[in-house]
């Protein structure tokens, strides 16, 4: 196979393409980008804000962009691997984001200079976005939940004492959270 067709296969894989740029720290205003750049500068002229230098002062944009993908594939994924689709409903069932959406209105865009937005949109181009586990309780409910589990348990079951009674179980991974959650408010 040959090399482009490998790279097509690798920017698929990855959910973005690159980009082939060089970009500064002060092109951007996320702090953690900003240091990540600088950890990892490697040439001497910035190709957004026209800065150059003697030392290295830009970095691959293509790094900063497997970063920001690393980062957001924690909380949020592609609709059409997360969200069921029924055509005679409208499409996806659920909230899906476009990438420029996704960007401008969800998560913010980590810079203010309007080409490095342009070639962020253009790398994640063509992808819906949507929250991981779409149907499933986040974190914080499930902490939410426990915690009103375990105080409806303590407010009209066992007041004092919390051996297993055998007459009603709490679901034990919600009231093990609510206990961690009691304890280091005491």
């Amino acid at each position: 196979m040959g090399r482009m067709k490998d790279l097509l296969i690798q920017q698929q894989e990855q959910g973005w393409s690159f980009v082939g740029k060089n970009v500064c720290a002060q092109c951007f205003t996320d702090m953690v980008i900003r240091d990540f750049v600088t950890a990892r500068t490697t040439t001497n002229e910035c190709d957004y804000c026209g800065r150059s230098g003697e030392q290295p002062i830009a970095a691959p944009i293509d790094d900063v962009l497997e970063l920001m993908a690393e980062g957001l594939s924690v909380e949020w994924g592609d609709a059409v691997d997360e969200l069921p689709y029924e055509s005679a409903e409208g499409g996806y069932q659920g909230k899906a984001y476009d990438t420029w959406e996704f960007f401008d209105d969800v998560v913010g865009f980590p810079s203010e200079n309007d080409g490095v937005r342009e070639d962020i949109v253009s790398a994640f181009r063509g992808r819906l976005c949507c929250q991981r586990n779409y149907f499933s309780l986040s974190e914080q409910d499930k902490l939410l939940i426990g915690w009103e589990e375990f105080c409806d348990e303590v407010k009209h079951q066992r007041r004092y004492f919390f051996f297993n009674t055998g007459k009603r179980q709490l679901h034990r991974r919600f009231y093990a959270k609510s206990l961690v959650l009691l304890m280091s408010w005491a």
